[in-house]
């Protein structure tokens, strides 16, 4: 099951990490966490449009072949960065730059913004996009 390994492969590299790392899976006030977050792993199913609208830096995992299309434009309009989950180095390396990159982060939460505050573009509008 991808998001089983997904939390496993999560669990390990924040273990090999020196700063602090909260992994906090199946949450029930999505929105209040991901405000609250430096930064949002997620797949690219419906709570990815929440993290981009809210504009919290994103690691997209592709977790199921219906959620190609969406990561694919979100990659293509540099909102989110691609997380492998099928390889722990590309997984760790991608981890690992946007932790240490707060540019990186700031730049994906610009071009967020771009489709949201600036041109106004809501949730079902983006999903229409995306979809």
């Amino acid at each position: 099951m991808k998001h089983k390994s997904l939390e496993l492969l999560l669990a390990k590299v924040a273990d090999q990490l020196s700063c602090r790392v909260e992994l906090i899976p199946h949450i029930n006030n999505m929105s209040e966490i991901i405000l609250w977050a430096d930064l949002a792993i997620t797949g690219a199913g419906t709570t990815l449009y929440e993290v981009l609208y809210l504009g919290t830096p994103a690691l997209i995992c592709v977790l199921e072949d219906n959620q190609v299309p969406s990561a694919s434009e979100v990659f293509k309009l540099q909102m989110g960065l691609f997380l492998d989950i099928n390889s722990f180095d590309c997984f760790s390396k991608t981890f690992r730059l946007i932790l240490e990159s707060y540019p990186t982060r700031m730049a994906l939460v610009e071009n967020q913004n771009k489709y949201f505050q600036d041109v106004g573009i809501t949730k079902d509008i983006l999903y229409e996009i995306f979809n």
